[in-house]
């Protein structure tokens, strides 16, 4: 009987977008009996959030995605970050006042930002339970829950992972793979949109959104031991525009951010399929290589089309203060709101269904 090969579910970044994520998870629910777990789950930036939401209901993965729909469709921006108007002005103050200062101390700039996420470590507290996490992980030896950070001490790239006592760390010159014991922090680090949120200290050093010069996504899943990666891709469709217009600061923030979140995840893909063809195909192969199965799901939405439709629900203070930073595609990444994540999680849904046969196949 053939060995099953290793599955791993990586799920990247985007924001308020991520919601998509579970939109397309519900299409392959009825999938995930209770004989049928994945291997590896592995989250970048708000995907992050999803992984270990599953994480949770390692046992009953249908029930946790049903638990993870539930969140989305029932979210407020007051509940990821802190848009009272007092908060908002002084936390641009004081980002301003230390960044003119040369210190290297607490209040350095580093871990200051726009906007105050104490509202999202109270929305972890309140809907995740990272006991039964531990629990999870310690009865199932040979799954694995890894979480990709920014080290801001390093300039690297740092995946922190709990699970099987196969995985071992590595440390290369882009990257570093840890073992630890996942907690919040993890979470919250991994999700810390560069300016717009804070960073996180976590056990002295400070960590940022998982996917800042990631320029090898999938590596940690195959340093993890996957043979085979299901992702789920957010980046954006772009709409024809005028070239004679220049472009604004949204323009120009949001190529920034789609560059850090997106870019490296086409370009990884790439490689990996030309390293799978060598290994098929060449007598040159690397002895010992073997092929990684890939399945990427890429959405065909707009979505900053669809935030702008929804943006009279974002946070008034945070739209004026930002002014001409805060394009629809921007906007996009913060829509921490019902309406908006409703309307992505149905077209995930819909196009999960597109996906449903290899998933299916992947699962037996």
């Amino acid at each position: 009987m053939t060995k099953k090969k290793k599955l791993a579910l990586v799920l990247f970044g985007g924001g308020a977008r991520s919601a998509y994520q579970a939109g397309v998870l519900r299409s392959w629910q009825d999938l995930f009996t209770k004989d049928k777990r994945i291997d590896i789950l592995y989250g970048v930036s708000a995907g992050t959030i999803n992984t270990v939401k599953l994480a949770e209901y390692a046992d009953n993965l249908a029930e946790g995605i049903e638990e993870m729909n539930e969140l989305w469709s029932n979210l407020h921006t007051h509940e990821i970050f802190d848009s009272n108007l007092r908060s908002v002005v002084s936390n641009i103050f004081n980002l301003t006042r230390s960044s003119r200062k040369n210190r290297n101390d607490h209040e350095s700039s580093i871990h200051k930002a726009i906007l105050s996420t104490n509202p999202f470590y109270q929305f972890l507290l309140k809907h995740f339970d990272i006991g039964e996490i531990h629990h999870q992980l310690n009865k199932n030896p040979d799954q694995s829950l890894a979480i990709n950070c920014f080290d801001y001490s390093t300039m690297k790239n740092i995946t922190f992972f709990q699970g099987s006592d196969e995985c071992k760390e590595w440390n290369t010159p882009s990257r570093t793979g840890r073992k630890t014991i996942i907690n919040t922090k993890h979470i919250m680090a991994s999700c810390a949109i560069p300016f717009i949120f804070p960073t996180i200290n976590i056990d002295g050093g400070y960590y940022g959104d998982g996917s800042l010069r990631n320029i090898a996504p999938l590596a940690p899943a195959i340093k993890l031991g996957a043979e085979r990666i299901l992702c789920i891709n957010l980046k954006d469709v772009h709409l024809e525009s005028r070239k004679d217009i220049a472009p604004t600061l949204g323009n120009v923030a949001e190529a920034i951010f789609e560059s850090s979140f997106m870019d490296s995840i086409d370009y990884d893909t790439q490689v990996l399929d030309k390293i799978n063809r060598l290994s098929v195909h060449s007598e040159a192969s690397i002895e010992g290589s073997k092929v990684i199965d890939l399945c990427v799901i890429k959405s065909k939405l707009h979505f900053g089309k669809i935030a702008q439709k929804h943006q009279g629900k974002f946070p008034k203070s945070v739209r004026y203060l930002l002014g001409g930073w805060m394009s629809p595609a921007l906007i996009s990444y913060l829509m921490f709101d019902g309406s908006y994540c409703n309307e992505l999680m149905d077209q995930g849904f819909r196009d999960g269904h597109l996906y449903r046969d290899t998933v299916q196949e992947w699962l037996e």
